[in-house]
């Protein structure tokens, strides 16, 4: 008996769209740009409706920190701010308007940053990320170790997402 799981090769934004950014140090420049989005863009009347969430994520001496940064898939211990950027589309007047604000809201931080500096966490999925990006932003280094696990137990990828870790035969 085969078993064949359904799957969906694209994302749709029928409540909303919400990306994620993880990032060391936020220098006075990334700072300043990011208080200047805010007020200037943010606070306007003519952009669709927002949130944000803002976390402390960790420091060197925090309890992520404790397991090492190869110990697990997760590569961003070594970051400190988690932020959840999010635009609902109930009053958007069209889905990019809304996906170009959050992109907008993310650039005024990681703008000024080395591509080091920053990340995605993967519990936030960003629907507009390729396979390639997302893999590289939300595991990084980690992304061939992860293929070999997903090769080992899901040759077959039956269990995958538009996002997901492919097996390696299927690169």
């Amino acid at each position: 008996m085969r078993v064949c799981l359904l799957t969906c090769t694209c994302f749709q934004h029928d409540n909303g769209y919400t990306s994620s950014l993880v990032t060391k140090h936020i220098s006075q420049e990334a700072m300043t740009s990011f208080v200047d989005f805010w007020f200037d863009v943010a606070k306007a009347e003519d952009h669709p409706a927002w949130w944000l969430q803002m976390d402390v994520h960790g420091d060197p001496s925090s309890r992520l920190s404790e397991v090492g940064s190869d110990d697990t898939a997760y590569i961003h211990r070594d970051k400190l701010w988690l932020f959840q950027f999010s635009s609902p589309m109930d009053d958007a007047p069209d889905t990019q308007t809304g996906i170009d604000f959050v992109h907008g809201f993310m650039d005024s931080l990681k703008g000024t940053m080395s591509e080091s500096d920053w990340g995605r966490y993967a519990c936030y999925v960003d629907s507009e990320l390729t396979k390639e990006e997302a893999q590289e932003q939300y595991w990084g280094a980690h992304t061939d170790r992860l293929r070999g696990i997903k090769t080992k137990f899901d040759p077959a990828d039956v269990f995958q997402n538009p996002q997901s870790i492919s097996p390696v035969s299927k690169r």
